[in-house]
């Protein structure tokens, strides 16, 4: 993953207290979607244990009558219903699995391919919530960079590696030009649109990260190394 330099430059104090606030607001939601998914799984997994019982004795009735194709569709079946209380995991970190649940859940609803090739060590160099932020600012940017664009060539590629140090990339299919700033930063003249970068690059000022953002071969880039 080649990363290259880009001046965070330093900003005002009062985004600086938007981006605290943003992240505070982010933490809860984070919380509360976890919390619901847990106890969805919960109450499916409760459901499935309850039914369970009837299963076995729905095969065993099979199996005595010698139906091998009933007894294997029926297993089927029930292996499929149990596969759906399951939640696919991004890593053993509560937060960061959260925040990345609720934007590849997003994604999908949306027809947008997403696809994860996640080294997130254990240990994290910096505050789980703080890099949670940056993780929900990047997917944002992503998902809204496939906006225009059919739902076959939506696409967005999330790669990190842990070693030799923390680095992560966020590549989103896109159509168009992206205009940047005299900062060096990608510019939006919609408004409410761009509080995701500077948020990302508070982050990047605070930790001493590098970071940058470029498109390229229709695709958008935004690179973070910590």
């Amino acid at each position: 993953m080649d990363l290259g330099e880009n001046d965070v430059g330093h900003l005002p104090p009062i985004v600086k207290v938007k981006e605290r606030q943003y992240i505070l607001e982010a933490q809860a939601t984070m919380m509360e979607r976890r919390a619901y998914e847990v106890r969805s799984a919960e109450e499916k997994l409760a459901i499935e244990r309850h039914d369970l019982r009837y299963r076995l004795q729905s095969v065993a009735a099979l199996v005595q009558q010698d139906d091998k194709a009933a007894v294997l569709e029926y297993i089927g079946a029930s292996q499929k219903a149990l596969d759906e209380t399951c939640r696919q995991r991004f890593c053993r970190n509560v937060i960061l699995d959260a925040i990345l649940s609720i934007f590849f859940d997003q994604a999908r609803e949306w027809e947008i391919t997403m696809e994860p090739r996640l080294v997130i060590p254990d240990t994290l160099p910096v505050d789980a919530t703080e890099l949670s932020t940056v993780f929900a600012n990047a997917l944002e940017n992503a998902i809204q960079a496939c906006e225009k664009l059919p739902p076959e060539e939506c696409r967005t590629i999330f790669t990190s590696i842990a070693e030799p140090r923390l680095m992560f990339e966020i590549s989103a299919s896109y159509s168009g030009t992206v205009k940047f700033g005299p900062d060096g930063l990608p510019a939006s003249e919609q408004a409410g649109h761009g509080i995701g970068v500077r948020s990302i690059m508070t982050f990047a000022e605070k930790h001493n990260a590098v970071c940058r953002f470029y498109p390229g071969g229709g695709w958008f880039n935004m690179q973070l190394a910590l």
